[in-house]
C-alpha cells in the first residue's frame, strides 16, 4: 500500500490521541483537506479510507457501541508513524471512558481549527506522551509525588496552557485539590475548563473562585485569571 501525506498525518494524530470515534475521525479529516488545500472528502471516504488502512494492518475498529465505532493503530501502525508509544488495544476500562476520549479529541480539533483560522502556531500534547513524561518522572524521582496530569497542553509561543475536559460532575473537594496544584504550578500560563454542560461549568467556577478566595489578597490577584471554566464548544451558545 502506498500512503500518501494526508494517511500518514491522520495516522499520528490517531495514534497520540489512541483511541478515535469515526465522526471525529470524519471532522479531523475535513479540517485537514481545508489547511492543506485538497479537495473536500466525499461520503463515503471515510469507510473506504479504513477499509485501505485495516487492509494493510495499520489499523483495527472496536465493535461498534452506543458512541459508534472507534478506531486505533495496530503495532505496525505504530512503526510507521514513528510514534514512541508501545500498541495498545482498548480494554474494558477503556471502553468506560469512550466518552471521555471522544469529548477531548473534538475539543482538538476544535483548537486546531481555532488556531489555524487565526493564524496561530499551536502545538498539542496529547494525554498519552504526558502520561509517558510522567513515568520518567516518577522513575527519576521516586519519592516526590507525582503531579496532576491533565487532559492535555497547548503550547502557543511563550504559553503552556493544561487543557481539561469536564464531562461529569467532580467533587469540590477533589477538585480544589488539584486546582491548588494548577494555580501554584510554574509550568503552565494557564489552565483552560471545557464543561460538557453550563451547569458543570457553573459548579467549576464556583470552586475556581472558592479555591482563590482562600489565598492571600496578593496571591488572589497574580492568580485569579490562571483558570478558567468556559462551556465545551459545541454546546455553547
Amino acid at each position: 500500500m502506498r500512503l500518501t501525506e494526508r494517511d500518514v498525518r491522520t495516522l499520528k494524530w490517531i495514534g497520540e490521541q489512541f483511541v478515535v470515534n469515526i465522526k471525529e475521525l470524519d471532522a479531523l479529516l475535513c479540517l485537514d483537506a481545508e489547511q492543506h488545500h485538497l479537495p473536500p472528502i466525499g461520503q463515503f471516504y471515510v469507510r473506504d479510507l479504513l477499509h485501505r488502512w485495516k487492509k494493510s494492518g495499520l489499523v483495527q475498529t472496536t465493535t461498534p457501541l452506543r458512541r459508534g465505532s472507534h478506531v486505533f493503530l495496530t503495532a505496525q501502525g505504530i512503526r510507521l508513524t514513528g510514534l514512541p508509544y508501545a500498541p495498545r488495544t482498548p480494554s474494558t476500562s477503556d471502553v468506560a471512558r469512550l466518552t471521555h476520549h471522544d469529548g477531548v479529541n473534538a475539543l482538538r480539533i476544535f483548537l486546531e481549527r481555532q488556531a489555524w483560522q487565526g493564524h496561530q502556531v499551536m502545538m498539542w500534547v496529547s494525554e498519552r506522551s504526558l502520561m509517558q513524561e510522567q513515568k520518567l518522572f516518577a522513575k527519576a524521582h521516586p519519592h516526590q509525588p507525582t503531579p496532576h496530569r491533565p487532559d492535555a497542553e497547548i503550547i502557543t509561543g511563550d504559553e503552556c496552557i493544561a487543557i481539561e475536559y469536564e464531562k461529569a460532575y467532580k467533587r469540590p473537594v477533589k477538585l480544589q485539590s488539584v486546582l491548588q496544584d494548577y494555580l501554584f504550578r510554574e509550568t503552565y500560563t494557564g489552565v483552560r475548563y471545557f464543561c460538557e454542560t453550563p451547569a458543570i461549568q457553573q459548579s467549576v467556577a464556583r470552586t475556581i473562585q472558592a479555591t482563590l478566595h482562600e489565598l492571600p489578597l496578593v496571591q488572589r490577584e497574580e492568580l485569579q485569571h490562571k483558570v478558567t471554566a468556559e462551556v465545551a464548544p459545541w454546546n455553547a451558545r
